[in-house]
C-alpha cells in the first residue's frame, strides 16, 4: 500500500480524536512558543513570607497587626522625676502659705481689736448715760440755772435745744413750790453698740420734795437714751420715757 492511500499514525490519531492532524500540530507549536515567551514566575512577595509568631511576656502569640498598633500609639513617654518639680514648686507654695497665714493673722487681730473697741464703747456709753440721765432729771429750785446749764453740757447740740425749752417750762413751777428732784439710776444696759454710738436702757428712781407734799415721793420709771461719741466724749442725743 502506498503512503498516500494508507492510514498513517497521524491520520489514525486524527480520526480517533475527532480533530484534523494539521490542527494538532499547530496546537503543539503554539504551546511550545507560549512556554518560551512566558516569563518565569517571580518569588512570592515578602508579605506572603511566613514570619515567626511574636510572643508576649506571658508566652501568648500576638498577631501581625499588633506591632503596627503599638507603632501607631507612639513611643512610651517616661515620667520625669517628681523631685525636681517639687523642688521648683515648694518655695512658691511656702510663699503663698506664708501670705495666707499673714492675712489670717491680720484679720484675727483686727477682729480682736474691733471686739475690744466695742467692749470699751459699751462700758463708756453706759457710764456716760448714767451720768447724763441723773444730771438732766435732777434739779433744785435754789440753783436752777446752774443745774440746767450743767445738764446741757451732757447733751448733743441738737438735743440741748429741746432740753432748754423743757427747763424753761419747769423753772417757774419749781421755784413756786420749792421743788427738789433727785434722780438715781438703779440699773442700765446697752444694746446696738458700736465704736461711736449705743442705745442704753435705764431704770430710774426720782425722789421729789416740794411744799405740796409733806413726805418725799419716789417715782420709778424706765427711759431709753441714745448715746453718741462726739469729740472723744459720750453725749446724750435722745431720751424717751417707756
Amino acid at each position: 500500500m502506498s503512503a498516500e492511500g494508507g492510514d498513517g499514525p497521524g491520520r489514525r490519531a486524527s480520526r480517533d480524536s475527532g480533530q484534523p492532524a494539521g490542527d494538532a500540530q499547530v496546537t503543539s507549536e503554539e504551546a511550545a512558543l507560549a512556554d518560551e515567551t512566558t516569563p518565569p514566575e517571580e518569588p512570592a512577595l515578602a508579605e506572603e513570607a511566613s514570619f515567626p509568631a511574636a510572643t508576649g511576656p506571658s508566652g501568648e502569640t500576638s498577631s501581625a497587626d499588633e506591632p503596627s498598633a503599638l507603632a501607631a500609639e507612639g513611643p512610651t513617654r517616661r515620667r520625669s522625676p517628681a523631685g525636681p518639680r517639687l523642688a521648683a514648686v515648694l518655695p512658691w507654695a511656702l510663699g503663698v502659705l506664708a501670705i495666707a497665714l499673714s492675712v489670717a493673722a491680720g484679720l484675727e487681730v483686727a477682729h480682736v481689736r474691733q471686739a475690744d473697741s466695742v467692749a470699751d464703747a459699751r462700758t463708756q456709753a453706759v457710764a456716760a448715760a448714767r451720768s447724763a440721765v441723773q444730771g438732766v432729771l435732777s434739779y433744785d429750785y435754789r440753783h436752777l440755772d446752774q443745774d440746767f446749764t450743767a445738764g446741757r453740757k451732757l447733751l448733743t447740740p441738737g438735743f440741748a435745744k429741746d432740753y432748754e425749752e423743757t427747763t424753761k417750762a419747769v423753772a417757774p413751777t419749781a421755784k413756786q413750790y420749792h421743788a427738789v428732784v433727785t434722780a438715781e439710776v438703779t440699773a442700765a444696759g446697752a444694746r446696738n453698740v458700736s465704736a461711736d454710738s449705743a442705745t442704753v436702757l435705764l431704770f430710774v428712781d426720782q425722789t421729789s420734795t416740794n411744799t405740796k407734799h409733806a413726805q418725799p415721793r419716789i417715782d420709778q420709771s424706765r427711759v431709753r437714751v441714745t448715746m453718741v461719741k462726739d469729740g472723744g466724749r459720750w453725749l446724750l442725743s435722745k431720751l424717751e420715757a417707756l
